[in-house]
């Protein structure tokens, strides 16, 4: 990919993003800008973003529904 997008309301969950990307040698992806990350709601990041920018997106839908019952 030359641009990848992490978004997840916990700034914490991207700053271990980040930390993995270390660790796995990547480093230079962040400083390149080749990835980033960004702490804010999902929802509202992609109503924000022009239409048609991504040409795929991976989704890891929150729970909204904790339990069934």
């Amino acid at each position: 990919a030359s641009l990848v997008h992490s978004v997840d309301i916990s700034e914490d969950a991207i700053s271990l993003c980040d930390t993995n990307l270390k660790e796995n040698g990547l480093e230079t992806k962040i400083t390149e800008k080749v990835h980033q990350g960004f702490a804010m709601d999902s929802f509202q990041f992609l109503k924000d973003m022009p239409h048609s920018f991504y040409d795929l997106i991976v989704l890891d839908p929150p729970a909204f529904a904790k339990s069934s019952g």
